[in-house]
């Protein structure tokens, strides 16, 4: 039975806003020194650290040998898992607090600079780039081919992951720095207006809304039919998916 008791801490360098990703007895995160840090489970012993030129806010992605995280200094970046030594990187020009999603060799990660690009894996060489009309910090979402992700201009896109052709948008009313989720052909997501949209994954209509007293930016999790979600209004809500 779990008692709460510590196994052990690590101080890092500067405030600690990034997920962490844990993998093969690993746990990788970003701190606000700017420092991208892996450590050991069993008792977190630092293994190596890389240092980027600004915060690192985004979640970091554990792909095959590399680990793929964002910073505020514009770049993605693709680190060797074992050394933390720099594979490639590719400059969006604006900060990336978007976290990662690859499926097909493509990494598919969202820049304030207003678009979402699709980066081959282990090149570091873009493939495309989609342009929204405000800035990206939601996570990109890619199923059955089509990659989702919501914009600064209050836009649910549903884009072809081969050729960044737009197939739809869904217009939510306000800012959206949710990150959608995807279950059953349905694509979930909040937004800054205050709502939380149920709509279809492959036409974009919409299913369902459900109005909440604050922004959400808080990100859906699917479970069991259920979507859970948190408001800015101190609410988690759970609605039938």
């Amino acid at each position: 039975v779990a008692s709460g008791e510590l196994f052990w801490a690590f101080e890092a360098g500067g405030a600690i806003e990034s997920s962490p990703t844990v993998a093969d007895g690993v746990v990788y995160f970003g701190a606000n020194d700017g420092k991208l840090y892996a450590l050991s489970t069993t008792d977190g012993r630092l293994l190596w650290q890389y240092q980027a030129e600004d915060i690192v806010r985004s979640a970091p992605v554990v792909w095959g040998d590399l680990v793929f995280v964002g910073s505020d200094d514009g770049y993605l970046y693709a680190l060797d898992l074992r050394s933390g030594n720099v594979k490639w990187k590719y400059n969006t020009n604006r900060r990336v607090t978007s976290s990662a999603t690859i499926a097909e060799n493509l990494v598919f990660v969202g820049s304030a600079d207003g678009h979402l690009y699709a980066i081959n894996s282990r090149s570091g060489w873009p493939v495309w780039r989609f342009r929204t009309r405000g800035y990206v910090l939601s996570t990109p979402a890619m199923v059955d081919g089509i990659v989702y992700v919501g914009s600064a201009d209050g836009h649910l896109y549903a884009v072809e992951a081969g050729t960044g052709r737009e197939i739809w948008k869904h217009d939510t009313g306000s800012a959206i720095t949710s990150s959608p989720a995807v279950s059953n052909e349905i694509v979930y997501v909040g937004s800054n207006s205050g709502a939380i949209h149920a709509v279809q994954a492959k036409r974009g209509e919409s299913v369902w809304k459900f109005t909440t007293g604050g922004p959400v930016p808080s990100s859906p999790v699917v479970a069991r039919q259920v979507v859970y979600i948190g408001s800015t209004d101190r609410y988690v809500y759970a609605l039938p998916a």
